[in-house]
């Protein structure tokens, strides 16, 4: 994402005729037309919820020019292309070392022999992979069929939940495949099959090339993160749509069944409520205005929008259809894509890409 600041002169050039304007204020009264995708937050009467008090199409931003790349971001980039492009052999024989590919299962047990976490059908590889550094350890030297029995503390970053942080956990892993894994070299014939680059040194500016763009679209990300948070200080909430409140509260309900905690917690509803309210005021601002700029999108252009995303997961529409029972363009307006759709079409109109 590019932001560049809007001058006069780029506004006038999006100014539409005044009957255009008139027609498209009418619309978005309306709830935009009848082309247009069709939402919960359409169907109301934006006005009457939410005012923003900023001429957001102002803001501006100074593009980053000092984005260096250390040699050893360059290394580190060109290890992990190596290891992805790692062909693995299984080999039931021998013993494990670190580089191993592991096809594992495991039980995770309180001391008391209360089963804490288990799972089948996990894949790392010994000494890259996220695992504690104990278990990685553990699991070197062992033969296909093996079960290593660790006892470990859960570290913070692994603990799903927070009163098992700390707590001493006995391990009982079972090896279940090995597999041999050949890393490439860094030569001609790797840059070649994986890059336009012809040579070994233009392979490492082009790695270079990618890492500066990489951290370019961070530094943006990081201001349009700004331009969002002063818009939504700046917005004011007129009245909550009690539906979408609702919607909202349902989700965070769910959210934190998954997290382990439970609505019976003291300031459950509290956060709910705070939750739900800060969700909705993002969306109303975000439909205000994609109303008032007309980027709502008709309903062949979402369906666009909806094959690429499913493509993108490796479906056609057919076979996404048959998973998840309803097609890509009825997902995508249940489950959230029209709010990513809008987001993509905002930063293109604020950063003026």
């Amino acid at each position: 994402m590019i932001r560049k600041s809007i001058t006069r002169t780029q506004r006038s050039k999006r100014r539409y005729p005044i009957l255009g304007m008139l027609l498209l204020a009418v619309m978005c009264l309306a709830g935009c037309e009848s082309q247009k995708v069709e939402s919960a937050y359409l169907n109301l009467n934006l006005e009457d919820y939410i005012v923003i008090n900023t001429d957001y199409l102002d803001f501006t931003y100074e593009k980053p020019s000092d984005l260096k790349v250390s040699e050893e971001e360059i290394e580190s980039a060109i290890a992990l292309a190596l290891a992805d492009a790692a062909e693995e052999t299984e080999n039931p024989e021998g013993l494990t070392k670190d580089g191993d590919k592991l096809d594992i299962s495991y039980v995770a047990e309180a001391e008391n022999g209360d089963i804490i976490t288990k799972k089948d059908g996990y894949s790392i590889t010994l000494g890259k992979d996220y695992l504690q550094e104990k278990l990685q350890k553990a699991l070197i030297g062992h033969a296909v069929g093996d079960v290593v029995t660790v006892k470990d503390r859960i570290a913070d970053d692994f603990a799903y939940e927070e009163s098992l942080r700390g707590q001493h956990v006995i391990y009982k892993i079972t090896i279940h495949k090995k597999y041999d894994v050949a890393v490439p070299k860094l030569d001609e014939t790797f840059v070649r099959e994986n890059s336009t680059a012809k040579t070994v040194e233009e392979y490492r500016s082009q790695v270079a090339e990618q890492l500066r763009g990489s951290k370019m679209e961070e530094a943006l990300e990081e201001i349009y993160d700004t331009f969002w948070r002063e818009l939504n200080d700046q917005a004011e909430v007129l009245d909550y749509p009690q539906e979408q409140i609702d919607q909202e509260k349902d989700y965070f309900y769910g959210y934190v069944q998954y997290l382990g905690y439970s609505e019976d917690d003291a300031d459950f509803d509290t956060l709910s409520k705070e939750y739900a309210e800060d969700a909705v005021k993002q969306k109303l601002i975000l439909y205000k205005i994609a109303c008032d700029q007309n980027l709502i999108p008709t309903e062949e252009e979402f369906r666009d929008y909806a094959s690429g995303k499913i493509a993108a997961k490796g479906y056609d529409e057919k076979s996404f259809q048959e998973t998840f029972v309803y097609d890509s363009y009825t997902y995508g307006l249940n489950y959230g894509w029209l709010e990513d759709y809008l987001n993509e079409e905002v930063k293109k109109m604020i950063m003026h890409l």
